[in-house]
């Protein structure tokens, strides 16, 4: 918990009208709690901030099992045609150095997202790679198919997800216009078994 505290306290407070954006930072993040038997609950906070130098990039983990993590990453925006890079660096509290990949393009009017999460440990403790990517099903982005998968190296596949999301708009000029509470049901197929997502979008 006194992850989660920490970085709640770095979340600005927003000036009206203008989203979540404090000076030349405008910042977006995503709050998500999944649900599998299996893992049970798992709590995930990230909290990206974007200015014209430097991109921050915040999280907080938290799982049932007994896994509680905190990152910083730093990182830059780079714009290639319609694609969007952002790579970070960064470190973790439980003794990474983690090197994640946002990527952003349009495919056929419709937004595509990919996500690499790679870890790299300096103790005994095993590398892994997370990645996630979700697509728009419709132009209006409402609907998504979203697919996650999470590796240790040296052991089989943690987890590969693959479901639909819904998103519910929460428009405001506060909180960002394109802010959005998302539901998605997916079925693991390396677990054979279905879960569930909620969460809230601030962008």
């Amino acid at each position: 918990m006194a992850i989660w505290a920490a970085l709640l306290l770095l979340v600005p407070v927003p000036s009206l009208g203008q989203g979540l954006k404090t000076g030349s930072v405008h910042w977006t993040g995503e709050f998500e709690f999944t649900r599998t038997n299996d893992a049970g609950q798992t709590n995930e906070l990230y909290i990206f901030g974007d200015q014209p130098k430097v991109n921050l990039l915040f999280e907080g983990l938290f799982v049932e099992d007994g896994l509680h993590r905190g990152e910083f990453g730093i990182g830059k925006t780079i714009l290639v045609h319609k694609l969007i890079i952002k790579p970070y660096a960064g470190l973790t509290t439980d003794g990474a150095v983690f090197t994640p990949v946002v990527a952003i393009w349009n495919l056929w009017g419709r937004t595509a997202v990919y996500i690499a999460d790679p870890k790299f440990y300096q103790s005994d403790k095993p590398n892994t790679l997370y990645q996630k990517a979700s697509f728009a099903l419709t132009k209006s982005v409402a609907w998504q198919v979203r697919w996650e998968r999470f590796q240790v190296f040296g052991v089989p596949t943690v987890f590969n997800r693959l479901g639909v999301e819904r998103r519910l708009w929460v428009r405001s000029n506060t909180i960002g216009v394109n802010s959005h509470i998302h539901v998605a049901g997916f079925v693991d197929t390396t677990n054979k078994q279905p879960g569930l997502a909620v969460g809230f979008r601030w962008q």
